[in-house]
């Protein structure tokens, strides 16, 4: 393949969340793929023409496969939705190597963590990092219902109990997250990243403002 691409198997095909599935992807003979970091992302480029970025979902240490999450957007330019209806499991797809815009602080005392709907999946990645390095870390995630919100499962296995506030819309009389408290109650040292809707990442900037630019992602 030219440049920075490379030809991958669909190895497997998940239902994670109503309109959420996960593509394992892998090398179609086996064997470790290029590596990536906590937050990093690749391209699938499309049969249908179009290039589409996705967060790896998996432990950063697993060199054997990518693993992403695709929400079938109905408002969105068509992407995901050629995902859902085509990609089948044993398929050969076109996918660029990792690259990380949305790195993770290995340093931070305190990660606090972010995540609307589908912004979950880069999270998962720093969440599974975060607690291979042993450093604190807490996760608010908000999404429309529980039937949308997908990894509840694997987040209740990683960490049971307070590291994990999720706020589901029906059931807060359609109140968003309190992202102002979320953000006033950080510590000063904490970092914050967020992924999410464009509304949920500009009200986080708005409520972030304050803090050092370094300590915001």
């Amino acid at each position: 393949m030219a440049g920075d691409l490379q030809e991958l198997r669909v190895k497997r095909i998940s239902y994670e969340a109503e309109s959420i599935n996960s593509y394992e992807l892998t090398l179609p003979e086996g064997g470790d793929l290029p590596p990536f970091t906590a937050g990093s992302h690749i391209d699938l480029h499309l049969k249908n023409g179009m290039i589409r970025s996705y967060s790896i979902l998996n432990d950063q240490s697993e060199r054997h496969r990518y693993v992403i999450a695709v929400n079938k957007d109905a408002s969105g330019r068509g992407g995901s939705s050629f995902v859902h209806a085509t990609f089948k499991a044993g398929d050969i797809v076109t996918v660029s190597a990792p690259r990380n815009n949305f790195a993770l602080r290995e340093d931070a005392e305190l990660s606090l963590l972010v995540a609307g709907g589908i912004g979950i999946t880069p999270l998962m990645s720093m969440i599974r990092r975060l607690e291979r390095l042993g450093r604190r870390w807490k996760l608010s995630y908000a999404a429309r219902t529980r039937r949308a919100a997908a990894f509840l499962g694997e987040l209740d296995a990683i960490r049971p109990g307070e590291q994990v506030n999720f706020h589901f819309d029906d059931e807060q009389a359609g109140r968003p997250l309190d992202l102002g408290g979320i953000v006033a109650n950080a510590p000063a040292h904490a970092h914050l990243y967020c992924c999410g809707p464009v509304a949920m990442l500009e009200a986080f900037e708005q409520a972030t403002a304050g803090r050092p630019a370094s300590h915001v992602h």
